[in-house]
């Protein structure tokens, strides 16, 4: 029988990975879709980004269905691009949250509650009371509830075990982005429509004072796209006719075809102001060779986390 090298002795390799964590710990952005998974790290002051795709049926409504197979992918991923001591910054798709604002509340107040339940009830969504992880945030004067089935949640913690990597914390794709979004226009004092493609077609959530305070999803028609704008334009009047007339500034996190092209047009005409632009630090691709384009809501999530990027 063949002798193992000490380098082969999974007891040893395991420790030694312990100790290259505790000494090099890096943050990795992970954000997770229905069809893929994209993993950001830090290198000499660089950040690169990673696309791999899920097997197919592996991921579903934001519910990670083949968990093992998804932390094989996630692992794989990384000691390919050999990220050493990674600590995971899971970002939950679309589909797996949801969120409404609460006004006129005390965070502090709502924290310090003992049973939330009565909160939970009072909110108009679909997810289930008793079955929910809610997460308590400030947003300008209001306080921004969001929520997940506690299923879906402990599925995804353990997408991250079956990577045998740490998770440091988890954020929901919109309110990272929404915290970015306030960050890259502190002295916009209008209000703000902010457009990205959902699984249902393209999202467009409308900000007033930092505060999210429509968020609404229509179909895109890939033949005749102007048809959702058309659709999309009509929420927005309908909004401003409600609310008072103010500027209204665009963030348009959709690849750069649709971004120049017939989204941009249309905002112009409309005499409104463009306010996406190229975000700085922005992460490039591993390889070189990789000419797919990085969704831009990544480059924003990114940019929403400075804390977590040292």
């Amino acid at each position: 029988m063949a002798l193992l090298s000490f380098a082969e002795i999974p007891q040893l390799q395991a420790f030694t990975m312990s100790v290259q964590r505790l000494l090099k710990a890096q943050p990795v952005l992970a954000v997770v879709s229905d069809q893929h998974l994209v993993v950001c790290w830090q290198r000499r002051q660089t950040w690169f980004w990673r696309l791999g795709h899920w097997a197919p049926d592996s991921c579903r409504d934001g519910v990670p269905l083949l968990r093992e197979a998804m932390g094989e992918l996630l692992a794989d991923l990384l000691f390919e691009s050999d990220v050493l001591g990674a600590e995971i910054l899971l970002v939950l798709p679309e589909a797996s949250c949801d969120w409404r604002v609460l006004e006129g509340a005390s965070l502090s107040r709502l924290e310090q509650a003992e049973d939330r339940s009565q909160l939970l009830s009072e909110l108009t969504w679909s997810i289930d009371p008793d079955a929910t992880v809610l997460a308590l945030s400030p947003c300008a004067d209001a306080v921004l509830a969001l929520g997940a089935a506690r299923p879906t949640v402990q599925a995804w913690i353990e997408v991250v075990e079956m990577a045998d990597l740490p998770l440091r914390r988890m954020d929901w794709c919109l309110s990272a982005g929404l915290r970015a979004l306030n960050r890259f226009c502190p002295d916009w004092t209008g209000d703000l429509a902010w457009l990205l493609h959902s699984c249902r077609g393209l999202r467009l959530v409308l900000i007033r004072a930092g505060v999210p305070e429509l968020d609404r999803c229509v179909s895109l028609d890939v033949d005749d796209p102007l048809a959702a704008w058309e659709q999309l334009v009509q929420v927005v009047d309908a909004w401003q006719q409600i609310n008072p007339a103010a500027p209204l500034g665009w963030w348009l996190s959709l690849p750069a075809k649709e971004r120049d092209g017939w989204a941009g047009r249309c905002v112009q005409a409309r005499g409104d102001t463009r306010l996406d632009h190229e975000i700085p630090g922005a992460p490039v691709a591993w390889d070189p060779l990789d000419s797919s384009e990085l969704d831009p809501v990544v480059e924003l999530l990114l940019s929403a986390l400075p804390g977590e990027r040292a």
